[in-house]
């Protein structure tokens, strides 16, 4: 049971400092453990497009002792992260949350939430299924080095404006994770390698990654082109072996980018639930 002294608000009035020394001790057990710098957290907090007035805290007295930190995309939100400190974790804190903020959100106009969840984790899945999220897809991660050599393919790369960006992405059969999608792209386009592929003067695609990290945020290879050789001969031109690739929610549907990573060699290393819940 929640205690009767906690305290439910949304956390625009709470100073950002306060909200990541929380979310980084909720964190420092978690399955795979968190602590993020200021930097970090603020990548992060844009990344996500985390809006305060949207995003909830719990109050033991004037410490915060949970969040649920939110995002927003035209009438859906995203659970950028919920954390419970250790020493107040078992008292039902994140439905006592929802059950505040759902009912603001819905006024708001809001119709679906998403997050995603780690799917060994089921502790929190039971949580979230118990407040009306239900399972939709599973999200792949993979790291490691590339393995796999390129075919000799001659591929080049071009810098891709905005708008030729957008043009590619509607033509994408599945669309990638809420962090990788084209908002969270377009929110950090100055410091993302955003490149149109070439092969033999012919424009085939196009892949987005984040070079101070070696993340792939997004690789897109049209129909046509594919089972050429030309994203094995890209990414392992790109990604050397001194660099350690980092791809993150790939939808399991996603047949060609799934095959394509294990062809390269490197491991899943987690898999993620994505939940939905309609509003």
């Amino acid at each position: 049971m929640t205690r009767p002294f906690l305290q439910y608000r949304f956390l625009n009035q709470t100073p950002t400092a306060v909200v990541l020394n929380t979310f980084n001790e909720a964190f420092s057990d978690y399955i795979l453990p968190m602590h993020l710098t200021e930097a970090q957290w603020a990548y992060k907090l844009k990344n996500d497009g985390v809006d305060w007035s949207l995003s909830l805290g719990a109050f033991d007295g004037e410490a915060l002792v949970g969040v649920i930190l939110h995002g927003r995309n035209q009438k859906e939100f995203y659970n950028a992260g919920t954390g419970v400190i250790p020493s107040h974790r078992g008292q039902g804190i994140t439905r006592a949350l929802y059950a505040f903020g759902l009912p603001l959100l819905q006024e708001q106009g809001f119709e679906v939430g998403i997050l995603e969840v780690i799917s060994t984790n089921d502790a929190a899945k039971r949580t979230y299924e118990k407040i009306g999220f239900e399972k939709t897809a599973v999200l792949n991660c993979y790291n490691g080095t590339i393995s796999a050599v390129g075919n000799g393919k001659a591929v080049t790369l071009q810098p891709l404006t905005p708008e030729l960006y957008q043009a590619y992405y509607a033509d994408k059969s599945v669309a990638p994770s809420w962090q990788n999608d084209r908002r969270a792209v377009l929110a950090h386009w100055e410091i993302l390698e955003v490149q149109q592929i070439y092969s033999e003067q012919t424009a085939v695609g196009y892949l987005v990654y984040h070079p101070q990290s070696n993340k792939l945020i997004q690789l897109y290879i049209a129909p046509e082109f594919r089972r050429k050789g030309l994203a094995t001969a890209l990414l392992s031109s790109l990604f050397t072996a001194d660099k350690k690739l980092l791809v993150t929610n790939v939808n399991s549907t996603d047949t060609a980018l799934n095959t394509l990573f294990k062809k390269l060699g490197l491991q899943l290393f987690l898999k993620q639930d994505l939940m939905v819940l309609n509003l």
